[in-house]
């Protein structure tokens, strides 16, 4: 498992995450850097993923945990688990790394909960799965295609779409990230970015209505404001309105003083 330090980065690898051909900094989009993992013979690719999407797994294992070394531990285990399912190629991430390790780091933290470790979680967290437990039970015990909370028309809009998309949307609306950023993750120019987000956008609400009840109601009319909240809360589940916080909070912040500072110390804060 690896060990992360306080910028987010594993303390084993001895290196910034950056990998460089001569003097070219490499800006290869997130598929072409998995595709490295599975041919297994670029370990710089793994080094760049950790560098682009360690921080907000930081801050996500964060709200999970009850201290900032577990965060950590957290993290990287989520991590790994990225790497080692790209690796395989069984079902792991392309395009759309950061929703998936998010879900990896919930995931992770939801299996320490069953073992010793649901010490070093946060309660909320607890309490949050025990609910989650209750209403499984009750949906199963409950009439035919009744849905458990998670399981929404939201959350099965988002995932029938192509991983691009889902990238794309995540990037934009949940991240707030410029069109500049998501073009370097999906290998796009900024307006190729900007086209394929307007584009994801479409498809979303498309399958929403295809997915969602009739008359769809609020939450159709909050997805089509403001894609952001709803598609944090399906995908996220838990801790969605700390990490939207988080992510508003930390990008000024981390700006200013550098990411060891900002991250870490918003982490303090949310623990607080």
């Amino acid at each position: 498992m690896s060990e992360w330090g306080n910028d987010g980065r594993a303390r084993r690898s001895g290196g910034p995450g950056r990998h460089r051909a001569g003097d070219m900094v490499d800006e290869r989009a997130d598929a072409l850097l998995a595709a490295a993992i599975r041919d297994g013979g670029d370990p710089g690719a793994v080094e760049k993923l950790r560098s682009r999407h360690a921080p907000a797994a930081l801050v996500y294992a964060g709200i999970c945990c009850r201290d900032t070394q577990t965060a950590q531990d957290l993290a990287g285990e989520a991590f790994d688990r990225a790497v080692q399912a790209a690796r395989t190629g069984r079902g792991g991430p392309v395009d759309a790394w950061r929703p998936w390790l998010l879900t990896a780091v919930r995931d992770t933290a939801a299996d320490w909960a069953g073992q010793a470790r649901r010490v070093d979680l946060a309660p909320a967290f607890g309490a949050w799965l025990d609910a989650g437990a209750r209403r499984e039970k009750a949906a199963a015990a409950g009439p035919r295609g009744t849905r458990p909370e998670g399981h929404g028309p939201a959350a099965a809009a988002f995932h029938s779409l192509p991983e691009r998309w889902r990238a794309a949307l995540w990037h934009t609306f949940v991240e707030q990230e410029p069109a500049t950023t998501a073009g370097t993750l999906l290998g796009l120019t900024p307006g190729g970015a900007a086209s394929l987000t307007d584009r994801a956008r479409e498809g979303l609400k498309e399958a929403y209505l295809a997915a969602g009840p009739d008359p769809a109601g609020d939450e159709a009319a909050a997805l089509d404001r403001d894609p952001g909240p709803v598609l944090a809360a399906a995908v996220l589940r838990f801790g969605d309105h700390a990490y939207l916080e988080a992510r508003a909070a930390t990008r000024p912040v981390a700006d200013r003083e550098g990411p060891a500072t900002g991250w870490l110390g918003l982490v303090r804060r949310l623990r607080g």
